[in-house]
């Protein structure tokens, strides 16, 4: 596994990098120190999930580790579990995803005796810019226009329940559908005609409201993240962080029924994908990162200022779709099981991860336990859950 993961940074340059600020602008640069980097470790344990969610729960410094992490962890009553971490600046989920497939076709060809000779692919912009010039010069000019108020165009107005801003005790809490509930979801998308995404966001809204107590007066705002690489026709750089943002816009009655709720949601996200959905926060982040970077640095701690003063946020429920059926095979091992983690966020921030793995679709949340009791947590997801065991009845 260590040759293969070497050979990824070969063939992936951006996973050899670090990262170099500057007060102007930072960079990505090469790394002269590859072979002398922990990147690749086997854990032997009594507790793999205690060990796992400890792992998960470092973060990766950019400037000084690995942007590319991995533990096995190893209990001779179970089965060994891989855990793949990324740094989000370098990489988002639709990047880990091809990531993981590159890693297992390497591992595979390794374990088979075939022997790989690693070429690093031709130059290409790692950042939104290799989607944003590729567009015709009238369609830029009216996104960036658009884009102006992009951020003023979701003011938070409330927050999940929280108790300040702190960033120790970091923990995640995990919630799983699978087996007879997942089919059931399936096949109620396809008879109501909406995606599974939209059966995830109403749950996810009315949830909130009960669990939350979000006034019914105000419209809730859910940031929905856009994979931006369903507009490039050229893909070869896919390993890079090229996520994009919506918000998603309804107003929730107390004791509304979901099926009410999965309207409102159905026609405010058809709404969304007829507008190019993404592309206004590409530019809006591409402005501001022609700002030097310390006044860029500025101005977003001081948007966080206000959100903690205030206690106020926009929670994120991101849906990392499927990981593929390729990403199974490593060698003559078969993945069992598996699941994509959202990205840990401080309060009052709130994000909702999801994935999917053969008939399993995994929920989760990293959060710190300083500013929200883990019950809170975990009654929020079940509260999801709840929402779609009862559509699923229906």
């Amino acid at each position: 596994m260590i040759k293969a993961v070497r050979l990824s940074m070969e063939m992936e340059p951006i996973l050899g990098c670090h990262l170099i600020l500057k007060d102007t602008q930072p960079f990505w640069e090469s790394r002269e120190d590859l072979d002398q980097l922990e990147f690749c470790e086997v854990i032997n344990t009594l507790n793999v999930q205690k060990d796992l969610e400890q792992f998960l729960v470092k973060p990766i410094d950019a400037e000084i580790d690995s942007l590319i992490q991995i533990k096995i962890f190893r209990n001779l009553n179970t089965r060994d579990c891989m855990c793949i971490k990324i740094n989000h600046v370098a990489c988002d989920a639709g990047g880990l995803k091809d990531y993981v497939s590159l890693l297992a076709n390497l591992y595979t060809n390794l374990v088979f005796g075939i022997e790989l000779q690693p070429h690093r692919p031709e130059t290409v912009d790692r950042g939104q810019n290799q989607l944003l010039k590729t567009l015709p010069s009238q369609l830029k000019d009216a996104l960036e226009e658009k884009s102006r108020n992009f951020m003023q165009s979701a003011i938070p107005n409330w927050s999940f329940s929280s108790h300040g801003y702190h960033t120790t005790r970091t923990a995640f809490v995990f919630e799983r559908i699978n087996g007879e509930l997942f089919h059931k979801l399936k096949n109620f998308s396809k008879q109501q005609g909406v995606t599974i995404n939209d059966l995830l966001l109403t749950g996810f809204c009315l949830a909130l409201k009960k669990e939350a107590g979000h006034p019914a007066d105000r419209p809730m705002i859910i940031q929905v993240p856009v994979d931006l690489r369903r507009y490039l026709s050229d893909k070869k750089a896919l390993v890079c962080n090229l996520s994009g943002a919506e918000y998603l816009k309804v107003t929730v009655k107390d004791h509304e029924e979901f099926l009410a709720v999965l309207d409102k949601v159905r026609e405010s996200m058809r709404q969304i994908k007829a507008n190019l959905p993404g592309l206004t926060s590409a530019f809006a982040l591409n402005s501001l990162s022609q700002l030097d970077f310390m006044q860029a640095k500025s101005m977003i701690q001081g948007d966080m200022e206000k959100s903690v003063q205030y206690n106020v946020s926009i929670p994120l429920l991101t849906n990392m779709g499927t990981i593929p059926a390729d990403n199974k095979k490593y060698g003559n091992l078969a993945a069992v099981d598996g699941y994509l983690v959202s990205p840990l966020m401080y309060s009052p921030g709130l994000m909702v991860g999801v994935s999917s793995f053969c008939d399993t679709m995994t929920f989760s949340v990293g959060f710190c336990e300083d500013s929200v009791e883990r019950e809170v947590i975990e009654k929020l997801l079940r509260g999801i859950r709840l929402e779609l065991e009862k559509v699923s009845l229906s």
